[in-house]
């Protein structure tokens, strides 16, 4: 497809620079129009009922769905559906830009999707790296179901990197410094704590275009156990050592103040009205001079071959929890079987705390493996510290979860949703989600408490009874994906998907029956943590869900529990998702032609996706931007229907499209964008060139500036500056010269302003024109501010 304007006027090129990185560079054509044109041929191939996410800031697909695609082979093993996945995503290079070169195997997982009345299907995993560096959250996923069918592609990955230079020229301790210069600066504290600098390709998208800078990510924090935690994650250019990204590494429960062991009951903290009980430890080690043993689920234990009496130590330590505290009770246990320990009696507040922690950081944990057992992701030690000093808040830092003792009005905040919420921060970072600053990270670690605990409150008497943090029934609506933090505060912006997903467990709890619901919503949640990596609450978390729960490879015609996933995110706001009724694929795109008269003729293969038959089909076409004309289209053979445009006058531009409708009054269009945008053209004439210019010499372009100081537009020959490591050493088309902000005659880039490079005056009244032209932008963008 091409792109045309057909209203005269005089042509006026204004190309503003702004600061430095590397821009992205692909051979993929990117844009709408590429992807369709590549979407059409996809279908041709694989089916009309594939749809396609596109991101407008990357100009490429995001997430390919919607239809299923036979398989190269039929896998058996793992290492199969890596060689499948690996091949998918050079089959689709044109839809998304990545390249499989930067594409390294990390894991196959089994979804059992057949717990949620869908059928079960596995997720192949890549990690996006270029020379053994990694692409910040850059991961590649391609959904499978059981027999190899491709049901889906997403990436969070950085098209047209594989060329990127990776040898940083600052040095990781110069990085760190850096970054504790920058963490005194906006703290005023020194920072306790430093992560050694690890080298990662950063997404910076605060410019006008995506930027894929090298960059050394490290983490500062402030630790001292007095003052209020606070750290942050900073990406500091490899190259320049300017800061180009910053994130938040504390992440607090936040209730407007500050957070908070028998065991607390239920979901409540340990207050007068919820006294500590008896509850079972699962996954303790037990130790004795006489061997050791773990707890199972329930508090049993067993070690093997020892004899009574015998003297044991219990502790709040597993393999999946390590609790501060130091609390340790040592018993002599009697009997051979049927001794009963209890830790904590009488309870004392400090060391339920440590309970609390020990028993949810494990119920967390075996939550995931009972949804899926194939998930080994909740397989670790976490460090969980309580009884710190500060009263009213909780927090992750990366690694550990951290809760406080009880005051200022608020409980002691270890217990129950509240330490899944904290632990929650912790599976967003290792299942590849992050907790970015749009409120996704907070919601999620919000989902994890409320699926696990199964009821809507979050933080039950916090700050007294009757009090609360937060409630999946909340009515706070998403802002759309232009702006999805649009509630100034990563908690409240967190609400919109916390909501969404809690009624979206309701809705299948109703629709299902309440355990058969509770176990879909798991399952359904778990396979979308294991098979994507969202960051942002975005309309493709929805679509995502919904192609996790599709059965038959055509998510078009719906899914198993469309009502209860659509209703639920429409609750919260999202934009309905309308079922594909009609598919069109294989429409004609005409070329240029010098024939006037014409007919130019129109075929398109149209298909009643949902309730047949189709009762419309139709081409609308128009001549110079003027109204839409409609043909009904004829049906030829199979799903082949036809039309033609009659002969038009030279010169002339056409646009055309067809759309269709089923017997549902469903109707579909192509292209997708119709009639709005991205339409199908072509040009009665003879295409001629009006205007060139290589800049081997002055044509009459003006160059000028609105409050700039330095970066102005000269005509030279382009240098590679070693001080700007990705600046091209020669112009677009090998010719010699360009205008450029930066040359050997001393320029540098822009500051203070904007310059402005206008062409000669073009008359373009008597036809129809195509304009193009050839840039470089680099950009090194910190904070936001064009530096």
């Amino acid at each position: 497809m091409k792109n045309r304007s057909l209203t005269g006027l005089s042509a006026l090129i204004a190309l503003s620079v702004f600061a430095h990185a590397q821009a992205i560079d692909s051979s993929a054509p990117k844009g709408l129009d590429n992807v369709q044109l590549e979407l059409d041929a996809w279908r041709a191939e694989h089916g009309a009922s594939w749809q396609v996410k596109f991101d407008n800031s990357f100009g490429y697909a995001r997430f390919l769905y919607g239809g299923n695609a036979a398989p190269a082979f039929t896998p058996r093993q793992d290492a199969d559906f890596l060689a499948l996945g690996r091949q998918v995503a050079r089959d689709t290079f044109k839809l998304h830009g990545i390249e499989a070169s930067t594409l390294v195997d990390d894991s196959v997982v089994f979804l059992p999707l057949s717990n949620a009345g869908s059928n079960d299907k596995l997720t192949a995993q890549f990690r996006q790296m270029v020379n053994g560096v990694p692409v910040e959250l850059g991961f590649f996923n391609v959904l499978f179901d059981l027999n190899g069918r491709v049901l889906s592609v997403d990436t969070t990955g950085m098209p047209g990197i594989a060329d990127m230079l990776t040898s940083p020229a600052i040095s990781t301790e110069r990085a760190s410094q850096i970054a504790l210069e920058r963490f005194y600066a906006e703290t005023g504290f020194a920072a306790t704590d430093i992560d050694l600098a690890e080298l990662v390709i950063f997404k910076n998208m605060s410019g006008e275009l995506p930027q894929a800078v090298l960059c050394w990510k490290t983490t500062a924090q402030l630790l001292d156990g007095e003052s209020e935690a606070q750290g942050f994650t900073y990406f500091i250019d490899a190259n320049t050592g300017r800061q180009v990204g910053r994130e938040n590494a504390i992440h607090h429960f936040d209730v407007g103040g500050t957070v908070s062991s028998l065991a607390s009951p239920g979901t409540k903290p340990d207050e007068p009205s919820n006294l500590p009980a008896a509850i079972a430890m699962p996954r303790m080690t037990i130790t004795s001079a006489q061997g050791n043993a773990q707890s199972d689920a329930a508090g049993n234990f067993n070690i093997v071959g020892a004899t009574a009496p015998l003297a044991v130590t219990f502790r709040f330590v597993g393999p999946f929890a390590n609790v501060t505290g130091g609390y340790v009770t040592a018993p002599v246990l009697g009997l051979a079987g049927g001794n009963n320990v209890v830790m904590n009696s009488p309870a004392a507040a400090l060391v339920t705390a440590q309970a609390n922690g020990f028993n949810w950081t494990n119920k967390l944990r075996d939550w995931t493996r009972t949804v899926n057992p194939a998930d080994p992701m909740n397989d670790f030690l976490a460090q969980v510290n309580v009884n710190l000093g500060g009263t009213c808040n909780a927090f992750f830092n990366g690694s550990s979860t951290n809760f406080y003792t009880a005051g200022g009005g608020c409980v002691n905040t270890c217990y129950a949703d509240v330490v899944v919420h904290e632990t929650g921060h912790w599976l967003n970072v290792k299942y590849g989600s992050g907790n970015g600053a749009d409120g996704f990270g907070e919601g999620n670690a919000d989902n994890f408490a409320l699926y696990v605990t199964d009821q809507p409150i979050l933080g039950a008497d916090f700050q007294g009874v009757g009090s609360q943090i937060r409630n999946g029934n909340n009515t706070r609506q998403f802002c759309g994906d232009a702006s999805p933090g649009c509630y100034g505060q990563v908690h409240a912006d967190g609400e919109v998907l916390m909501g969404a997903c809690w009624k979206v467990r309701v809705n299948l709890k109703n629709s299902l029956g309440a355990g058969p619901g509770a176990v879909a919503a798991n399952t359904i949640f778990n396979a979308w943590m294991v098979g994507y990596n969202d960051t942002q609450i975005k309309t493709i978390v929805e679509v995502h869900w919904l192609t996790l729960d599709d059965n038959d490879g055509n998510i078009g015609n719906g899914t198993p529990n469309f009502t209860a996933i659509e209703g639920g995110f429409r609750q919260q706001g999202f934009p309905q998702i309308a079922l594909a009724g009609v598919g069109i694929t294989n429409v004609t795109n005409l070329p240029d032609t010098t024939d006037t008269s014409g007919p130019y003729v129109v075929n398109a293969d149209v298909t009643a996706l949902l309730n047949p038959p189709l009762t419309v089909v139709q081409l609308k076409h128009r001549v110079n931007g003027g109204a839409f004309v409609t043909t009904a289209m004829n049906l030829v053979a199979g799903t082949t229907y036809t039309a033609a445009i009659p002969g038009q006058a030279c010169p002339s531009g056409v646009e055309y499209y067809v759309t269709a409708t089923n017997n549902a009054a469903q109707s579909g269009v192509f292209p997708l964008t119709a009639p709005g945008s991205g339409l199908l053209d072509f040009v009665v004439g003879t295409a001629s060139t009006t205007f060139s210019d290589n800049f081997q010499t002055s044509q009459g372009w003006v160059a000028s500036s609105v409050g700039a100081t330095s970066g102005f537009w000269e005509r030279g020959v382009p240098v590679n500056d070693p001080a700007w490591a990705y600046d091209p050493a020669s112009d677009g088309d090998g010719s010699g010269q360009c205008y450029l902000t930066q040359n050997a005659l001393g320029n540098t880039d822009v500051d203070g302003g904007t310059v402005t490079l206008t062409s000669p005056v073009l008359d373009m009244s008597s036809a129809a024109f195509t304009l193009s032209y050839r840039y470089y932008l680099n950009l090194s963008v910190a904070g936001g501010v064009d530096r």
